[in-house]
């Protein structure tokens, strides 16, 4: 027996591009503990200043081991990086 191949959709290339935003946020989440020597128990906070909704939020908290994340229209602080403890 012979069947088609799915066909892919519009959404389908939302869900992939919205996965690797969502990989690219928690790989720099990582990279933010490692370069400054934070645990993954301590936990931080994820400001976002984007337009743009964060995708899949509850899986960058988890994975990310984040307390919140808040959106702000900008920065307080000259040079203030998007995660804090």
């Amino acid at each position: 027996m012979v069947s088609v191949w799915p066909k892919t959709s519009a959404e389908d290339a939302k869900i992939i591009s919205d996965f690797e935003i969502t990989k690219q946020i928690i790989v720099g989440i990582r990279n933010f503990r490692k370069v400054n020597n934070l645990g993954f128990k301590e936990q931080l906070t994820l400001i976002s200043t984007s337009e743009t909704a964060i995708p899949y939020p509850e899986v960058i908290s988890k994975l990310g081991q984040l307390e919140k994340i808040e959106k702000q229209d900008e920065i307080e602080e000259q040079g203030m990086a998007s995660l804090r403890k």
